[in-house]
This record gives C-alpha cells, structure tokens and sequence, in this order.
C-alpha cells in the first residue's frame, strides 16, 4: 500500500484509477454505459477488461504505478459474476471521494472513504449500499493476502489458537479445502455485515513481521506449507527453518521505545510460559517449539538492534486481520465436523451462500482451541447459602467469559427480614443480585467481544416482587438498582386468575414453602375430593391419622427415624407442610417454586390457610406495579410457568425454574446440572425460487398425484394448467414428488404436491415465485446434524454444563428473515397468507428436525433420558394443543373458520386439516427409534446473525422503513430496500420522498401513492410494526407455537403505553397459551428529535386526503386498539 501525494499527475490519474475500481466493483462491464469527466473507457476496453478478469482487489496505487500499470492483481475473487449495479453514478461518486482526499492518505483510507461515501448515498438508492459493502469487501481481500486458507490455519495453529485435530485435518485434505473456499461470496455481503464481522468475529492476532512486512512464520515445511513427518523429527532436534510469506498488508510504523516495550513483554511472557513447560524438546508440542523458537527470534533482533542501531528490523503490529468471512466460514465448518470431510464442505456451502448461519458463540470459537460454541446457560442458585450462592456467581462468570448469556432463576433465595444460621436476618435478594451486576459488568463475553449478560427470574409470590420490579428503574438510589441485569417473571397461571378476577395475592418467602412429595400427592387427592375445603381436609387427617399410616407405607425405609421423632407432633398439631432444614432427606421434599398447574395451586392455598404468607396485596396492585415497571424500563419479560411446564419435553427430570437471556430456551436445571443450548437460524428468503418455463402456462401430468379437475380447460388430455385448474383431494396426501412440465420446454423442475398447487406467487417484476418447503425441511435436517456435532466438539467452561448436556442433547433452531418473505412474495404481514405460510414454514423446521433427530438416534442411540420422556410415548408438541382444542374453540368461537376446519370430537379429523407432512410415520419412527435430542426448536432473536446475512431479525415484523444504523464509521440512513423498489417503480422516489419518511418515522399511510398495477395495496406491505395491531403478531406466534417445543423470542410494540393496552394485550397472549408473553416491550420515545433538515411545506403534497382512523382508536382509553382484544 502507498501514501499518495499530489503533485502535477495526480488531478489526472488518482481520479482516474478511483473510477476504475469502482467501475469494476459496479460490473459496469454488463451494462455499458457513457461517462463523463473521468471516463476513458470504451466499448472495446471494457471488453478486454472483461475477457482479463480485472477484480475488486486491484488496488489505488502510486503515480508511477498508475502510469506503468504496473501492478495488477489477479486474485481469484474477481468481480465478473456480480450482479451489475444500474443505478451506481460511478462519475458522481468519483468527485465526492476525491473531494475529501487530502495528502498523505493512504490507499486503504481511500477505500474507507469511498464504503462511507457510498453507504450515507444508500438512502438515495439501496445500490449505493452495496457497492460499499463491495469495497469494504474488496479492501478486506488486500489487508488478508496471507495466502491460501489452509496456510492461514497453519499459521493460526501455531499461533496457539487453532485446535490441533482441525489443523491435521486441514493437512490432510488442504488441496479440496482451498479449492471449495469460494472468495467471491464475499461479495454477497451487505455494508453492515461485513463491518460487524470485521469489528468482532474475524480472528485477528499479534503478528510479527520483518522490515518488508513479510509474515514470520516460524516452522520447516514442505513445499504445499504443511508439516511433514521429516520435518516434525528436525524440529524435535532443534533445526527450525523460517518459511516466509509475503504479505502486502499495510502495517503502521512502530517507534522505538513502543516496540522496545512490545518485545520485553513478549519475551517476559514467553520465558513465563517456557518455565512452566517440559524442557525435554523431544516431548515438546509444536507449539511450544514454536515459543522457544519466537523468543530466540525476539533475543536475537534485539542483539541486532542494539550493534546497527536499526531497531525496525522486526515489528510487532497489533490485531492483524487473519481471515475472510469465507475462511471463518470453513473454519467453522471444520470446527463442526473436523475429518467428516464432505459434511464439512456441505456446512460450508450452507453458510457461504446463506441458507443458515451458527450462533455468535459458534461463529466466535469453532475450530479454536477452546470452542465453546454454546449460546444459552440455564442456572438456578445451587442452595440458599454462601456457598451455593456465590458457587453460582462462579459459575456465571465462568460461563460470561466464555461467550455464553445467562439465565437466572433467584426464586429459592429468601426473603428481606427471613431468618438465617447465625442468629440474624437476611437482606433479601437486591443485594445478592448487585454482586451478580457486578460480575455482569467485569465480565464479558469471549474478550470485549460482547457485554455479559444475565437474566434473573422470580416468581410472583417471593415476598421481595416490588424491590425486584424497581431493580432496572432510572429512578432511585444506585445501591438498589442492578440496571445491568434483565429481569423476567415466572407467573403462574394461578396468579393471572386471581388478576382477572380482582382477588387477593399473598406473598411468601421462600424458605416456609417447603412439602414432603408423597404429602403433596395427598393433598392433590383430598383436595378433588373435598372441593378445596380445608378445613374438611384437615379433619379427615387428623380423625383419621391418615398423614402418619402413609408416611410409614410410603417412607419406612428412608424416614423411619424423622417420623418416630415427629410422630406426635406431625398428628396432633396437622403440621404437613415442613422446613427443609427439619427435613434430612432432601430428595423427598419440594419448594412452591418446584412444582406448576394443580400442585402449586393446591399448594398455594394450603399455605396461604395455614398463614405462612408475609404479605397480602390485591393481585392487581402488583399487576399495576409490573405494567409500569414496562411501561420505564422495557422488563420484566413475561414467561408463564405453567405452560412451559407442561408442554416440555423435559418434563419427567422437574419442574422448569427460568428461563434464558432471549426467553427462547426451556430446560431443566438444577445444582447439579447447568442447563445448555446451541443455536442456529436458517435464513428463510433463501427457499423462495423462480419458477423456470420458456411457455406462457406451466401443466402438470395428471396421472396418480392425488388431483381433482375443477376446470375442463387445459393443455392437453393428460396435462392441466397448474395455476388455475387443479385442486388437492381433501385425503391425506403421502409425500411424492410431481415433475411441472412445460410445453415445448427441457426444463423441468419437482415438486411436492401441496408446493405446486398452493404455493406460487408473483414479485414485483411479475415473475412466478415458489416456498421450496421439502428444502428448508432438508436444510433443518442438516442443522440438526450440525448442532449434535456441536453438542460432542463444544468446550464447556463448567463441568455441570457438559453433565447437562450430554445426556438432555437438547439443540435450537431458529429463524431469520419472516419478514422479507413476506415482502418478496407480496404478502402483508398480518394477512391470513402470511399465517399460513408462517405455519408451514415451522411446520416443515419441526418435522426437518425431528427427522434428522430419529436418524442420529437410529444410528447412535438415543439422549439419556430419553426413556418416559413424552417424545418416548410418541407425544408430539402439536398433540399438546390439539388435547385443548376444543376449550381454545369454546373462547375464540368467533375466530373458529379462520384458525381450523375443527369438527368436534374427531382429532384425527383436526390432525389432517391443519397439518400437511406425514406425520403418522414419523411418529411410528419415533416410537421405535427415538430422538436423539429432547428439545429442538426455539426461535431467538438473531440481532448479530441478521446483520451479517442482511435479513430482517428473526420472525418480527419490520420496525421502520427508515431509520438510522450506528457504526464504528459513522451514522447512516437505511431505508426499506423492497419499498424502495415499488417507488422507484411508481417514479415516486426521490430526495422529497426520502424525507417525507425520515418526517413520518418510515410510515407511507398517509402518502398519496400513484396508481399501480399491483393486486396488494402498499400501504399494507409495508406496514411497520407499530402500525399493526399487537393482536395480530400474537396470533401469529400463537400459530407456530404448536410447531416450538421451546419458545420464541416475541418482542411486543406499543407506541404509546398504557395500563389499558397493556393488560389487554398481555391477557391476550395468555389465553392464546403463549410460552412466552412478552420478551421485551418496545415503546416509542415520548419526544422525538426536530427534524430541521425537513422541508414541511414541501411535503405536503405527498399527503393523501385519506383520513386515518386507526390513531382517533389508538389513543381510545376505553379499549386497547393495539390488540383489538
């Protein structure tokens, strides 16, 4: 890279040779077009560009280099294949840059400028914003010509951060793993993505480098850069060679007192760690070798240095970029798969061309020496102690360091004024939770790379609920706040019935809510048969002496010696309900928070007869508390307990105490095991096609697929138009593929019978689109596959975690891009089109995933606990829903053509009217060959992932069509790309329509908008999410809930808050049986910015006449318009 003065040549070829770097990144060689002031190109030479595959890495050199065209770097990702930008003024944006060139820039700064430049022009049109993310991109290749992948790896080996088995694996297949790697694919990444990689999941390193910044790699290797067998044993005698690969990367000069310094600490931490190793070098590592031969190379330039006085012979430079995103993405793969070599290239093709992506942890770790690849703990505090409680506190900084988010369950803590051992009492929680904040905040996640994060849950009834809801309030003394900490409530259903019905709520510490199991069951029976009576129950005890004649049946052998001590006492005074320190066998006792549905009503009530409460409150005076509580701060989330009890497949190990970080994951801990989860998403634009034909009407042979004639109209005897004249047999269809044939065509495309007839779609260019639903079946199959792979390679940064893991196998699938589905396909968000093609697109995740799940366990046996588990029963989570459909029809009887085909009573009649896969014979799979996982699909929230894939966040809605992303290199507008395709093509977009959006906050309902050709009204597409009723997003949560046998993430919207709209909108997502009511609440802010750059005489005449109801509505007290409900 060179520093560019001007001087009398540089007005005529620095221009100049910007125009042909961007020419070239704009493929302007597919288009051909005329240019101005600095263009020079002809048909001709553009042409012969072509034919010499001239690429995106050719950088801005010299003046004489210029002249003499001296350096032109062929590098393998060329630019020839990408899609041509048509709407890209290359001139224009020539004379921005240059403008703002000063002296001495360098020729990396030049294309920093010319990606920011670009990036703020994508408001004017979206293809400004790819061309920036094509020079960042192509500026990216010039900073990583370190050579091949598989020498990148080498270096990174000894390095010490690649892990050792991938490194072998990596000599022994290096040839197939260069040739897969396609670096073009870079180029497919959006601006945003490529900065967020290279700010945090791009490996970079320490490197050293000699005065021509050639990179010192410090091993003898054979001419392909691997170590062979020969050269290991000349290592291992102490005869080190230096290979050399030249690097033309830009690295800052260093002066000499700071590199003086960088040597001394390397050498001081290199004879620390050489002091600590074995000094046999024939028992050496490679990597140790590899340190005692650095250190010898740092003593050795230093003695140098001091006789030549040159000390730049050798530099240190900080955090180099290493890798490309296509190298992270195979060493990701091989992280996963490590020798499994064709499932490593299938990995990698699946996340280059973005069909799927790992979680962050995974994108972070995988392929490294230490790759924690797990996203979410699950922990509950191991004991209302010290220990256990700051055993716990280990724990989660363990974990934060590693990459992992939290889940808290803080319910068995007692209560502020409880009594403790040494004759006191306790401060409750909020303390306790303030050393958790701290550690939050020292530690982070894998290195500065994300904060730590933890989320702590509590259920309702712990007598500190109002201190807890005030912990992330701005207001208030800083010693009682953790404002660093994510707070979620763990309600049961018997609380939102005592709201409901404006009843009384008693509050409890934690430390009177204990029961022996077999008494609990007792009560459960005498409570059915006294109808909750316990004054009745209690007399049928005492007359009967029945608690002591079943507790000497049921525990002779274990509690012999506890009931003889208490036998008196335990009758005559009808005490059931004990301490856990009275009790020694702690197995057979149980706390309030350990049990869900009928066991803890009936519980509850006996405990509340018997006067253990602390406190009694209207239930709806905490309610209030918790909706303001949202209302300030956006938490606590809402997870209702019962529910996600219920409906787990974990179910027969305990009861679920919590939650994680994004509210997606369901699983069971306890002191002994920390729960785990690894994650990945699929990227759902990707499975919507074109369909192929060269003919005006597509056909389809109608012989033996299950087709019914509705039209006598078509092509020929034995073939039908597919669009209009054919229609599924209401039978179940059995999975079969039907070729869609064209006349006079050769091309043919399969399809599964329910694709062809109910799944095709026109874009905006008109085009026949299609959901491929077997592939994303598939792709979750090969996710599934993936995450058990990551199950048995991952690092576990505790010990309790990997317990946990190893015998639940419990992975998560998820989703991003829902809503740019529905944007491609023309589809408003909130239409029944949409729920149906939600429903599927989770149906076909679940069935993909329990298929891949069957497989495993077909060949490797089933997860541990596999045994009694609901899935070893057959037991699906649709069937979960199905058993309370009835009850769901009875209060939603309004809503019963839109949501089934239900006739009462027939449940095989319900199980083919709402499901469309073959269901019946995966479940007989299931039942001979099990899972190999006990959960698989919990949709979370993608924010990272979604930025490196371009795609709207996980399954919600669109936020805005406008709005501003902050990075590290500025503030930019983004605008809706889909939107702004529809307005360019109504010639409505321009400079005036642009800040009518930034004036209207991205909203078009009051714009008046050119007649179009369209069948759907725009104004519907592209609806943001604060202008779509709350109902509606949950209703379709609720739709693909019956296909999660974890949770999702659902974030709710309300622009202006109220208790009114809350409590409707919350209430209705309980009675939908929601696991999760609500991750976040997003409110609008109260004020909003001036926008002096806004010319509002001038945006009036965008302004349609139309009235809009829906605001007189929102701001309607009376009812909550958000949900409707």
């Amino acid at each position: 890279m060179q520093v560019l003065k001007r001087d009398n040549t540089y007005e005529s070829f620095i221009p100049q040779k910007i125009f042909d770097r961007l020419y070239r990144l704009c493929n302007k060689d597919k288009i051909i077009q005329k240019t101005k002031k600095f263009s020079v190109f002809t048909e001709e030479s553009v042409n012969k560009e072509s034919n010499d595959k001239i690429c995106a890495e050719d950088d801005i050199d010299s003046v004489n280099d210029v002249k003499n065209n001296t350096k032109r770097d062929k590098h393998r990702a060329c630019t020839g294949n990408l899609s041509p930008l048509y709407h890209v003024d290359v001139d224009s944006l020539v004379t921005k840059i240059t403008s703002q060139i000063c002296n001495g820039i360098t020729t990396h700064e030049i294309d920093n400028l010319s990606s920011e430049v670009c990036a703020s022009l994508s408001s004017l049109h979206y293809e400004y914003g790819t061309l920036a993310g094509r020079i960042v991109t192509s500026n990216l290749h010039k900073q990583t010509k370190f050579g091949s992948f598989s020498k990148k790896i080498k270096f990174l080996y000894y390095e010490g951060v690649i892990a050792e088995d991938v490194y072998h694996s990596v000599c022994m297949n290096h040839e197939i793993l260069d040739n897969a790697i396609e670096y073009d694919r870079d180029y497919d990444i959006s601006f945003f993505g490529i900065k967020t990689l290279i700010k945090s999941y791009l490996i970079k390193r320490d490197i050293l480098v000699d005065s021509e910044n050639n990179l010192i790699l410090d091993q003898k290797t054979s001419d392909s850069g691997f170590m062979t067998e020969n050269a290991k044993n000349q290592i291992n005698a102490d005869t080190v060679n230096y290979d050399v690969i030249k690097s033309n990367e830009d690295h800052s000069e260093t002066n000499n007192e700071n590199l003086n310094q960088n040597i001394q600490r390397i050498k001081k931490r290199l004879v620390e760690d050489s002091s600590s190793e074995e000094h046999d070098l024939n028992a050496c590592s490679p990597i140790k070798k590899t340190k005692e031969v650095a250190k010898n190379l740092i003593e050795t330039s230093t003695t140098q240095n001091k006789k030549t006085d040159n000390i730049a012979n050798y530099k240190l430079v900080k955090q180099v970029l290493l890798e490309r995103p296509q190298d992270m993405f195979m060493r990701v793969a091989l992280g996963i798969h490590c020798n499994d070599i064709p499932n490593v290239l299938l990995t990698y093709y699946l996340l280059s061309k973005k069909f799927l992506i790992h979680a962050t942890p995974t994108l972070f770790n995988a392929g490294t020496v230490k790759p924690q690849m797990s996203s979410c703990f699950l922990l509950d505090i191991q004991s209302d102690s010290i220990d256990g409680i700051y055993n716990t506190l280990k724990q989660c900084a363990l974990i934060s360091k590693n990459s992992g988010g939290i889940g808290l369950s803080v319910s068995k803590i007692r209560s502020t004024g409880s009594n403790i051992g040494i004759s006191g009492t306790s401060n409750g929680i909020t303390p306790m939770l303030r050393v958790f904040n701290s550690t939050a905040r020292y530690v982070d996640q894998g290195g500065n790379k994300r904060p730590g994060s933890i989320a702590v849950f509590l259920e309702p009834w712990h007598s500190d609920i109002f201190e807890f809801l005030d912990l992330r309030k701005n207001t208030g003394k800083d010693e009682i706040r953790c404002r660093d900490l994510f707070l979620g409530l763990w309600v049961p259903n018997l609380f939102m019935e005592c709201v409901r019905n404006d009843e009384d709520w008693h509050l409890f510490c934690p430390n009177d809510c204990y029961i022996q199991k077999d008494v609990l069951k007792i009560l459960i029976e005498l409570h059915d048969q006294f109808n909750g009576d316990f004054n009745l129950i209690n007399t049928k005890l005492n007359s009967k002496n029945f608690y002591l004649k079943e507790k000497i049946d049921q525990s002779k052998k274990s509690n012999e010696a506890f009931i003889s001590k208490n036998k008196d006492k335990i009758v005559n005074k009808n005490i059931i309900s004990v301490k856990k320190s009275q009790y020694n066998n702690e197995k057979n006792i149980i706390g309030l928070h350990e049990v869900y549905g009928k066991e803890f009503d009936v519980f509850y009530k006996k405990l509340v007869h018997e006067g253990k409460f602390r406190r009694k409150i209207k239930a709806q005076h905490l309610w209030k508390y918790i909706i303001e509580a949202q209302i300030e701060t956006g938490n606590p989330y809402i997870l209702y307990k019962d529910q996600c009890n219920i409906r787990n497949n974990q179910k027969k190990e305990g009861s679920l105490k919590g939650s994680n970080l994004c509210t997606e994951i369901l699983q069971y801990t306890n002191e002994n095991e920390v729960a785990v989860c690894n994650l990945g998403s699929i990227a759902l634009p990707k499975f919507i096609k074109k369909i192929r034909k060269n003919c005006e009407s597509p056909s389809i042979s109608k012989n033996n697929h299950n087709i019914n004639t509705i039209s006598n109209l078509s092509s020929s005897e034995n073939f039908l138009n597919v669009d209009q004249f054919i229609e599924l047999s209401n039978y179940r269809h059995t999975k079969q593929e039907i070729e869609l044939y064209h006349k006079r065509c050769s091309n043919t495309n399969d399809y599964s019978n329910q694709i062809t007839v109910n799944n095709i779609f026109k874009d905006i260019n008109n085009e026949e689109l299609y959901i491929d639903y077997d592939l994303i079946a598939k792709i979750a199959e090969t996710l599934t596959l993936n995450l058990n792979k990551v199950i048995d390679r991952n690092f576990y940064p505790i010990e309790e975690a990997e317990r946990s893991n190893q015998k639940h196998r419990p992975i998560g699938i998820g989703v991003q891009g829902l809503a740019d589905v529905f944007f491609i396909l023309r589809i408003p968000f909130e239409s029944k089109e949409a729920r149906i093609i939600n429903k599927r697109i989770f149906e076909c995740i679940y069935y993909g995933a329990l298929v891949g799940s069957n497989k495993l366990a077909k060949k490797y046996g089933t997860y541990k606990t596999y045994e009694g588990s609901p899935l070893s029963k057959g037991i699906l989570q649709f069937d979960y829903f199905l058993e309370n459909h009835e009850k769901l029809i009875e209060k939603n009887s309004e809503d019963k053509s839109e949501y089934f085909n239900y006739s009462k009573g027939d449940y095989s009649l319900i199980l083919d009217s709402y499901l469309n896969l073959n269901w019946p014979a995966l479940r007989e799979n299931i039942k001979k060959y099990g899972c190999r996982n006990s959960l698989l699909v919990a949709p979370m929230p993608t924010a990272s992932t979604s930025q490196i894939l371009g795609y709207n966040e996980c399954f919600e809605p669109n936020t805005s069509n406008i709005y501003t992303r902050r990075t590290l290199a500025g503030e930019f507008q983004v605008v809706n790309q889909y939107l702004m395709q529809d307005l360019l093509k109504l010639n409505q977009w321009n400079f005036d329509m642009k800040n009518y959006l930034i004036e209207t906050e991205g909203s078009i309902q009051q714009i008046n908008l050119n007649p179009s050709k369209s069948s759907v009204s725009l104004k519907d597409l592209y609806k943001n999410v604060w202008e779509m009723k709350m109902k509606n997003i949950i209703d379709i949560a609720a739709d693909r809930q019956m296909f999660i046998d974890q949770s999702q993430s659902l974030n709710l919207f309300v622009a202006e808050p109220s208790y009114t709209k809350l409590t409707s909108m919350h209430f209705y997502a309980f009675s939908r049986g929601l696991k999760t009511g609500m991750y976040y609440l997003r409110t609008k802010p109260v004020a909003c910015a001036i926008k002096f750059t806004v010319d509002k005489e001038n945006l009036r005449k965008f302004v349609s006449n139309e009235q809009d109801d829906s605001k007189n509505t929102e701001n309607d007290e009376s009812g909550c318009a958000s949900c409707s409900a």
